[in-house]
């Protein structure tokens, strides 16, 4: 009787011991693959850590990228500027200086390039009161006919000093309804136009 309740009770904790395994590994199991889940989810947090920090360093050097280019440009322009201003004080400074250019073969051509854009018909031509005493009617006339491509003494043409011309020459139709511009002043805006356009396409060549 005893013997058999002996193997009973070993019987018991053999089955007890075994279950008790099986439990203690189901429990490392479970613990592995937290674990395992815990590795993921930090792998995936600092993957995903590092991405945002890609992220931001890519955009502050696209910004500062971007501020440096801006910067560069606007100094550039403001000295681009800076030249042209300097380069037509210079040309003014010389178009005033009667030693360095032919004053009347200068208003000539201006005259001339002036009455053929406003065209045939009565017109006034003013120009700078010092310019005046050498421009006279018939010479004014003459220019006026190989602008025009007509015979000068069909033309009809009056000359007034105007103090608001510093050098160049203005021409209006009697009217009024034709003007034309020609004074050297605004010549150089008309110029500094095409440079700075030039000066664009210089700079864009050069990037190529």
């Amino acid at each position: 009787m005893q013997e058999k309740e002996e193997r009973l009770r070993q019987e018991i904790m053999k089955d007890a011991r075994r279950k008790a395994e099986r439990t203690l590994e189901r429990a490392r199991s479970d613990v592995e693959k937290q674990k395992a889940k815990i590795r993921r989810r930090q792998e995936k947090n600092r993957k995903q850590a590092m991405d945002e920090a890609k992220t931001r360093a890519e955009e502050q050097y696209r910004s500062v990228t971007a501020r440096v280019q801006h910067e560069k440009l606007k100094r550039w322009l403001q000295r681009r500027e800076e030249v042209l201003e300097e380069l037509f004080a210079a040309v003014l400074e010389d178009v005033g200086n009667e030693e360095q250019i032919d004053r009347r073969n200068s208003l000539s051509q201006l005259i001339r390039e002036a009455i053929a854009s406003v065209g045939p018909g009565r017109f006034v031509v003013r120009v700078c009161p010092t310019d005046k005493p050498m421009i006279t009617r018939e010479w004014l006339k003459s220019v006026a006919g190989q602008a025009l491509e007509t015979d000068s003494e069909q033309i009809r043409l009056e000359v007034q000093a105007d103090p608001r011309v510093k050098d160049g020459v203005i021409v209006e139709s009697e009217d009024g309804d034709r003007y034309f511009d020609n004074t050297c002043e605004t010549r150089l805006r008309r110029m500094k136009s095409d440079l700075r356009t030039e000066l664009c396409a210089a700079c864009a060549a050069d990037t190529m």
